[in-house]
């Protein structure tokens, strides 16, 4: 199988797994941010340990961005899916292929092409036809997090793609960070009991770091 083929197929291996995420974080009876940083923290050990002796970590500029842009796409989605639809979560996070088409000329000198416009419209239109009669702006708190994470994640791209194919840290990294700060709310939240938690774990490994790492 080509490096392409097999790229491919990873990504839409990860894009089944992350689709569980608006339904499960829905079933948490928690608090956002407990809940981001709680899944965080379960996805940086998962995502360490499959990564072991293989991080790569060298804190260079693309690594510190992509685990900055990880951090804030995982809290700000997982806040936003509480606040507003899931419908709304998962389809104004989706935006992120424009922002990136937009920034990887600048940021990676790689020119967006005709063709990566269409299939991007393409998508955008697909999405809407889904979620249109879904998206309104009931929770506009929550869209605006939305599209905040759709940037986040493009950033998350762009920088893993300057950092290399050997640089896996960030996905790691951004967990830890992710859960840090998220960790003052973990701590105060009431105990949302080992069903909660169960799910939680289910987030953290299947929904979020075994997709992250494909």
């Amino acid at each position: 199988m080509s490096d392409r083929a097999q790229a491919t197929l990873l990504l839409i291996l990860a894009a089944v797994l992350w689709s569980s995420g608006g339904l499960l974080i829905k079933l948490v009876d928690w608090t956002p941010l407990a809940i981001a940083g709680a899944r965080s923290a379960v996805a940086g050990i998962f995502v360490a340990l499959l990564l072991r002796g293989r991080l790569g970590v060298d804190l260079s500029r693309p690594q510190l961005v992509a685990s900055l842009a990880y951090a804030g796409a995982v809290i700000s989605f997982v806040t936003a899916t509480k606040l507003t639809t899931a419908a709304n979560a998962i389809l104004l996070q989706y935006t992120s292929p424009l922002y990136a088409a937009l920034l990887a000329p600048r940021l990676l000198g790689e020119p967006t092409r005709r063709a990566d416009w269409f299939f991007i419209a393409l998508a955008l239109i697909g999405m809407g036809l889904f979620f249109g009669d879904q998206l309104s702006p009931q929770g506009l708190g929550g869209n605006l997090l939305a599209l905040f994470s759709g940037l986040c994640v493009a950033l998350l791209a762009l920088a893993l793609r300057r950092a290399g194919p050997a640089s896996s840290s960030p996905i790691a990294l951004g967990n830890f960070l992710a859960a840090l700060i998220c960790l003052p709310f973990v701590l105060t939240a009431p105990w949302p009991g080992w069903e909660a938690l169960g799910i939680i774990a289910a987030l953290g490994v299947v929904q979020l770091g075994l997709p992250y790492y494909l």
